[in-house]
């Protein structure tokens, strides 16, 4: 099963908000957490926005992004994180292929 966890935020200090995105890159390998994809808010087509940036990043299972967040070396980043940004993040798993097709 693929797991992604979706960080999503506002960022109100920009040159904060990337000393704590520079800090945290690292973390995630030890979890085998790796980057897919990251980008901006363009348009919204329903609903209100609740934010200007999102990232998603892939895990092996849950217990993984999971452990990644409980971390020492990610806690200890809580404060460089929340004084830049508003921040949510959740985790998904999403169904194998197979999973999908067989019902």
């Amino acid at each position: 099963m693929s797991t992604y966890l979706i960080a999503s935020g506002s960022i109100k200090d920009a040159e904060k908000f990337a000393v704590y995105g520079a800090q945290a890159a690292p973390t995630f390998a030890p979890y085998g957490g790796t980057l897919v994809q990251k980008g901006k808010l363009k348009a919204t087509l329903t609903g209100t926005p609740g934010s200007s940036i999102t990232a998603i990043f892939a895990f092996t299972d849950p217990d993984a992004a999971i452990a990644w967040h409980a971390s020492a070396a990610y806690q200890a980043l809580l404060p460089l994180r929340d004084a830049p940004c508003e921040m949510s993040l959740s985790v998904y798993a999403a169904p194998d292929q197979k999973d999908i097709s067989s019902g």
